[in-house]
């Protein structure tokens, strides 16, 4: 019994599965996806899931977790945008200039928002939703950019370019939680091996260099 939510759904989750099943054909995944993690750690604490993927860090609970990569933020830009001309990467000040595509319940875009105003720059959110077609839909409509973690992004799309960004934004860590006084079975420990393997892939394609997994 796995949670999950949007983004790691799409990119991370299909991959290890696929390898879960390989090794696991007997052992089935029942999923719960959510916009807010701390549902998914809810129905941890309650015993209802056995592991969740999350944001970290997790405040407080019962919980194990493990760190399984580093999510960078992008700014989602229009191929006509200035900022998409420019040879540096978009400072807080640009990207605080601009209108911008927010997430409502992603904990970690709020953390990101409180990076702006403790320089004393305010973003100007003209949109919110949790969903990640929308947003990038909106930002190709002309409504506004988007500050929003790579893995969201949907490459394929032409309509719009991602650009990375000033690195005094941290990246949105993902990992993944279990109950750390209920019992792991050796399938949920397997999931998280897992789950551990195919990020440290992933992380290395998106980074363009080999992966080294142990």
């Amino acid at each position: 019994r796995v949670g999950t939510y949007q983004s790691v759904g799409a990119r991370v989750l299909p991959r290890v599965m696929l390898e879960f099943a390989g090794a696991w054909p007997l052992v089935s995944i029942q999923l719960t996806e959510s916009t807010d993690d701390a549902e998914l750690l809810g129905l941890v604490e309650r015993g209802e899931l056995d592991v969740t993927f999350v944001m970290l860090p997790v405040e407080g609970g019962p919980f194990d977790t493990r760190m399984l990569m580093d999510d960078p933020y992008v700014l989602l830009v229009r191929p006509d945008s200035p900022l998409a001309a420019t040879k540096n990467p978009p400072s807080l000040k640009e990207i605080a200039a601009v209108p911008l595509i927010g997430y409502r319940q992603c904990r970690s875009i709020h953390a990101v928002e409180e990076r702006f105003r403790g320089t004393g720059l305010e973003p100007q959110i003209v949109f919110r939703s949790d969903d990640n077609t929308t947003i990038q839909g909106m930002v190709a409509a002309g409504v506004g950019s988007a500050l929003v973690p790579r893995l969201t992004v949907e490459t394929r799309d032409d309509s719009v370019l991602a650009l990375p960004v000033d690195p005094r934004i941290p990246p949105r860590e993902i990992g993944i939680a279990w109950h750390r006084e209920r019992y792991h079975a050796p399938a949920a420990r397997a999931f998280v091996a897992v789950a551990d393997r195919v990020c440290k892939e992933l992380q290395a394609e998106l980074e363009g260099r080999p992966a080294l997994v142990a």
